[in-house]
Order: structure tokens, then C-alpha cells, then sequence
């Protein structure tokens, strides 16, 4: 489609993943902040080579800005690439990922730039579809600002959606295994899901959603969600084993890969097995796996701010979720979910 300019700053709306210039997949690969978006584009380049059709609500748009070089030519430089995508159950919110870091965005930077984007977005005519936007937070507050400018669709009034910070674990930061757990009356076997587990997971799903307002599932969807997640064999379990029986204590799931990265999407244990450590043993095996198998370079996940969560995955190596420390990683950055007026939106799932 046609790209709109405002002076060197240009926004385009794609509505095939095959379209998008390959610089744009290219320097999404060299980021693993890119992941929440550049795993999804990839499998949508996939489907599309199969010859399958996009739905009017699929597209990406890209930003980019253009500059002069010293020699007298340009050089264009990527500066975001929103993403209208599904997930396994539903339709994703709006995502934006944006190749500055967090500390280098300026409002000056952003306010042509997200006022461009929310422009082509609304030229597309499909505001219903825009019920949240998860960026990292200064993109995700311009961009709602913005957009209920441009729509008149306010911002839900209260807590945010998602307040999270973003982190990643890499070989190197990885910590060594555990010893056996001291309780000799269980052992623990920690695996891929099978078919056979699908009604006992599809519990847990339920448990992590009802965590996870306004995204809860009923159970049927419950199912439908775990699986799916099994079929495509993107969920992980700890099995506690004894002389009663077996039992599911963990879930993890992992639902956004590409070459170089994997994203943790959901961690649950139910309530009768936490203080267990079980949720820390299956995340380092499912790290282990993904550097050691699989050969990923990083492992990262969104861990909501307050969750004690996080004290979990800073004990597996996933960095800058230490309280005691002042070390700073720049990767690791805090991201927002903004939603919009229920009213007025179509709600999605993710």
C-alpha cells in the first residue's frame, strides 16, 4: 500500500506478512525485545506461502524514518512496527514494538510518530478491533493518548490492563540444577504435555485467566486453550508422583518462537502444590531445554510488577528482576497494557 509521509518520517500498512520488506524482519531478528510481535509475523509468512488468506484485521504497519548520509545519499532506519495479529484462541491486542530503548524515547520522537501510525491504523476503519495496546509504556500511553484523540474511545479508568517489566534469561545467566527435592514421599517428572493431559492442564488455564482480568475463560475455552497448546506441543508440566497417584503441579507454556528466542506466556501452579519451588524447577528445566536442545540465545517473559513471580524467574537468571541490586540491563524494560472502552471494542484474548 501506499505510505504515508510526514516530512522523512513514513508509515505503511501491509496487509500480507510477505509484503513487509525483509530489512524490517531482518533487524527485528537482531532484538529479542521484538519477540511479542516478530514470532507471530514470521508464522503468518509461513501460512501465507501455504496460500493462506488473511482476514481484514491482520496487517502490521511499519514506521520508518529517513535520513541523509554524509556522502549525499539516505539511509532509512526502522522505528516501529505495530502488529494486528490472532493468538491460538482469539485476537491479540494491538502490539507495538519500537527499536529505540525504553530510555530513549522522547516525546518529541513519539508524538509525530504515534500520531502517523494511529492515523493509517484508523484509516483502516476497524476501531472495534482495538480493544488494548501493549508496548513498552511510554509507546503504549502516547499511543492511547493519540488514539482516543483521533477516536473519542477512552482509555478504561483505573489499573492498566498489564503493568509488567520485560526480562530475559540467556545461557550465561542461566542458574545450575537443583538437587532432588528433600520430600522422599514424591518424585517429580517434569515433561512435555501429552493429549492424555489435556482436561487436567485445561484446570490450570482456567486458574491463570481468572487471575487475569478481563481475559478470563470459561472452561470450555479453557480446553480449547490447553489443546491447542498441547497439540502444537508448546506446554510443559511437573508431574508429582507418588503412591496416591500423579498430579499436575506446574504449567509452562510457551506460545511465541523464532530462531533465536522463545517466549515464556504463562507460568501457573495451583494453590495445594505453591511454596514448593516447583514452578522455579520447571522454568530452569524448560531453559535448559530451549539453550541446550534448541539452541536459543534467549529465553524471555513479561513478570507483572508486584508479582512475586518475579522473585522466581530472578532465582532461574532471568535479569534486572533482583530488588537487592543496582545493576542495570538495558534490554530489560517496563511494558503497559492500556485498554479501551468495553463499550465500544470487540474483546479479544491473549
Amino acid at each position: 500500500m501506499p505510505a504515508r509521509t510526514d516530512g522523512s518520517i513514513s508509515t505503511c500498512l501491509y496487509r500480507s506478512a510477505l509484503s513487509i520488506p525483509e530489512a524490517v524482519i531482518t533487524n527485528m531478528r537482531r532484538d529479542p525485545r521484538s519477540n511479542i510481535l516478530l514470532s507471530t509475523l514470521e508464522k503468518y509468512r509461513i501460512e501465507e506461502g501455504r496460500r493462506i488468506v488473511l482476514q481484514a484485521d491482520e496487517f502490521w504497519i511499519v514506521c520508518s524514518t529517513t535520513r541523509p548520509t554524509s556522502k549525499g545519499g539516505s539511509r532509512e532506519t526502522l522505528d516501529f512496527v505495530l502488529a494486528c495479529t490472532y493468538g491460538i484462541i482469539g485476537k491479540y491486542p494491538i502490539f507495538i514494538y519500537g527499536t529505540r530503548l525504553e530510555q530513549q524515547l522522547t516525546e518529541d520522537y513519539l508524538e509525530v510518530r504515534m500520531r502517523n501510525i494511529v492515523r493509517e491504523l484508523h484509516n483502516a476503519g476497524l476501531n472495534h478491533r482495538v480493544y488494548s495496546i501493549f508496548a513498552v509504556d511510554p509507546v503504549a500511553r502516547s499511543f492511547a493518548s493519540h488514539w482516543t484523540e483521533t477516536t473519542g474511545i477512552n482509555v478504561v479508568a483505573g489499573d492498566p490492563y498489564y503493568a509488567a517489566k520485560f526480562s530475559y534469561c540467556t545461557p550465561s545467566t542461566l542458574v545450575p540444577p537443583p538437587s532432588p527435592p528433600q520430600d522422599h514421599s514424591y518424585t517429580i517428572n517434569i515433561r512435555r504435555a501429552e493429549e492424555t493431559d489435556i482436561l487436567e492442564v485445561s484446570d490450570l488455564c482456567f486458574g491463570f485467566a481468572a487471575d487475569s482480568p478481563p481475559f478470563e475463560l470459561s472452561e470450555q475455552r479453557a480446553i480449547a486453550e490447553a489443546t491447542q497448546l498441547v497439540r502444537k506441543q508448546q506446554l510443559w508440566v511437573l508431574e508429582v508422583c507418588s503412591a496416591h497417584g500423579s498430579s499436575i503441579a506446574c504449567i509452562v507454556a510457551l506460545t511465541r518462537t523464532n530462531a533465536m528466542v522463545t517466549a515464556i506466556t504463562k507460568v501457573y501452579t495451583p494453590p495445594r502444590w505453591r511454596n514448593l519451588r516447583f514452578a522455579f524447577r520447571l522454568v530452569r528445566a524448560v531453559c535448559d531445554h530451549l539453550f541446550n536442545v534448541e539452541k536459543k540465545h534467549f529465553v524471555v517473559l513479561y513478570v507483572g510488577h508486584g508479582n512475586p513471580a518475579a522473585h522466581v524467574y530472578n532465582r532461574v537468571g532471568f535479569v534486572g528482576l533482583d530488588p537487592r541490586s543496582n545493576e542495570q540491563f538495558k534490554l530489560v524494560e517496563n511494558w503497559l497494557e492500556l485498554g479501551f472502552d468495553r463499550s465500544r471494542v470487540e474483546l479479544g484474548q491473549w
